[in-house]
């Protein structure tokens, strides 16, 4: 018999530096695994984080803490606007600043993978939309409580692949 999978979605905000939690998926059978996602937006050209994304990527950063199998997948992304050598750039100072900070926070380096991706994937086409763009994504692979890492098969992220 399959089993059927169930996605919890959450609402996520959006606005000028919104530090949002988006889709968690969950299965009817557990995994050793589960995956969180979070998103920084960011302002046009800009890579620095708001106060408010500092207060909740120290709190990611505290979970990270406590639980040091947990790997993170920083990418950046930009808009469609300019150059795509310049966004590829501007979306490796957004990674950078959001696992950058993570790490100033008391996350260890060994956790965190830093991808760019530039504008090659946009959440919207629609150039009113590209504020939408102009973000970090945050991927948090979590172990869970109870699992042998061992028999649960270890995923490592290299070169921003999960394998």
């Amino acid at each position: 018999m399959r089993r059927k999978s169930i996605k919890l979605f959450a609402a996520c905000v959006v606005g000028w530096g919104a530090l949002t939690s988006c889709a968690m998926s969950k299965t009817s059978q557990p995994r050793a695994f589960y995956t969180e996602t979070q998103v920084v937006y960011f302002g046009f050209d800009q890579s620095f984080l708001h106060a408010d994304n500092k207060t909740r990527l120290t709190a990611l950063a505290g979970r990270l803490q406590v639980s040091p199998r947990a790997r993170v997948l920083v990418e950046g992304h930009t808009d469609t606007v300019g150059d795509a050598s310049y966004n590829e750039i501007l979306a490796e100072k957004r990674a950078r600043s959001v696992g950058g900070y993570l790490i100033q926070a008391g996350a260890s380096p060994q956790q965190i993978t830093f991808l760019s991706k530039g504008e090659r994937e946009p959440l919207m086409t629609e150039n009113s939309a590209s504020a939408m763009n102009r973000r970090a994504e945050i991927r948090i692979h979590f172990l869970r409580r109870g699992t042998n890492e061992h028999h649960a098969g270890k995923r490592r992220w290299k070169k921003g692949r999960v394998r």
